[in-house]
């Protein structure tokens, strides 16, 4: 299974040109990805002739990836198979409306209307339509945006996280004994 479920997302960009919404889709990779995942998604942009709306970036230096997400307008997540989406997280710090699939733990990072939409997995009509609603809605955009950008200062600092790490293992220490 193609896990990152970009075929979908990619599918959805298709909609969105169909539909003569001018989408611009740039999928931004770590660089150490999968050289046939590569491929599938280079000939799936060919193959839907999306070749002047989507562009894949790899090996970006962390610094460029953040300045292209806070230059951006919303952050698509395609994953079909998410515990907890780091990627998602960034975007929500920048302050970006996330659409995403409603799949294993994003719920538990983006609730649909709040800080983002969720739509079906492998639903790339109902993730067409989320991204649609959202770029004609700027207020929209900016509410979920800000109400991301509260959820991870609220709940994802580091110091939340060390002190649940740290509450993990003394509850695994003390059954252990």
């Amino acid at each position: 299974m193609w896990a990152g479920g970009f075929e979908f997302a990619l599918l959805a960009i298709r909609r969105l040109t169909d539909q003569g919404i001018p989408a611009r889709f740039d999928i931004i990779c770590s660089g150490d990805a999968d050289w046939h995942e590569r491929e599938r998604i280079l000939y799936t942009i060919r193959d839907l002739e999306l070749d002047d709306r989507v562009r894949l970036h790899e090996g970006w230096p962390l610094k460029e990836v953040r300045n292209h997400l806070q230059q951006s307008d919303v952050f698509l997540l395609s994953s079909l198979q998410e515990n907890t989406s780091c990627a998602a997280l960034a975007a929500m710090a920048c302050g970006l409306p996330v659409v995403t699939n409603d799949c294993g733990g994003i719920p538990k990072l983006v609730t649909d209307g709040v800080e983002g939409l969720l739509v079906p997995a492998r639903d790339p009509e109902a993730m067409a339509e989320a991204l649609a609603i959202l770029r004609e809605d700027a207020g929209l955009r900016f509410r979920m945006g800000r109400a991301g950008r509260q959820r991870v200062e609220s709940s994802f600092t580091l110091a939340q996280q060390v002190e649940q790490l740290v509450s993990l293992y003394r509850r695994v220490l003390s059954a252990a004994e």
